[in-house]
């Protein structure tokens, strides 16, 4: 049950955030982060169950790194590499391969059990990625603002983020599949 109200918090945060700041592109992205989160959060328990769901779990695991690398991309800045609105949707690609794979070859445990720690890379990729840009908001902020910000995102983000993905890594990588309680960890990010 733990999982699953984390997933519901993840997700109301993301909500609240997008109906408070609407018009921006990374409240969007926030939310769509959130969304996929909350969905593999509270879906987890049929993926060890019924089955019910198909993949709609894999679906949020998946897309999640995407949503987090493009929004490493745009908040709390805007990169300056970013000279092309459409550049934020290469990190979809991994997550679309990602996704095709586990399509592909669920069946087949040999395979998806590599297919399950690329997943794990890109998750653990995707959250470095977000602490980089988040830390580098904070070494050179534009203004005091974005570097009170940063700090909190920073903490929020290595406590929530990159310990549980880097451990859920270490463990998928040793063989060990329980991970439910990495999730809890997830809760210090909003």
């Amino acid at each position: 049950g733990g999982v699953y109200i984390i997933g519901l918090i993840i997700f109301i945060t993301g909500v609240v955030v997008y109906f408070l700041k609407p018009e921006l592109t990374s409240s969007k992205f926030f939310f769509m982060f959130c969304l996929s989160m909350g969905v593999w959060f509270t879906s987890i328990f049929d993926t060890q169950s019924t089955y019910s769901l198909g993949s709609i779990p894999f679906m949020g695991w998946m897309f999640s790194p995407a949503f987090l690398t493009s929004l490493s991309l745009i908040f709390p800045t805007r990169r300056k590499l970013l000279r092309h609105d459409a550049l934020i949707l290469i990190p979809f690609l991994p997550s679309v391969a990602l996704f095709s794979l586990h399509l592909v070859f669920f069946e087949s445990q040999y395979i998806w059990q590599r297919v399950d720690i690329l997943t794990w890379v890109y998750v653990l990729v995707s959250t470095s990625v977000f602490i980089a840009s988040t830390a580098e908001s904070y070494i050179n902020p534009e203004n005091l603002l974005d570097k009170e910000r940063a700090k909190v995102i920073l903490l929020g983000a290595f406590v929530g983020f990159f310990v549980p993905a880097l451990c859920a890594f270490v463990i998928t990588a040793l063989g060990i599949s329980n991970l439910n309680i990495l999730a809890l960890l997830v809760i210090f990010f909003p």
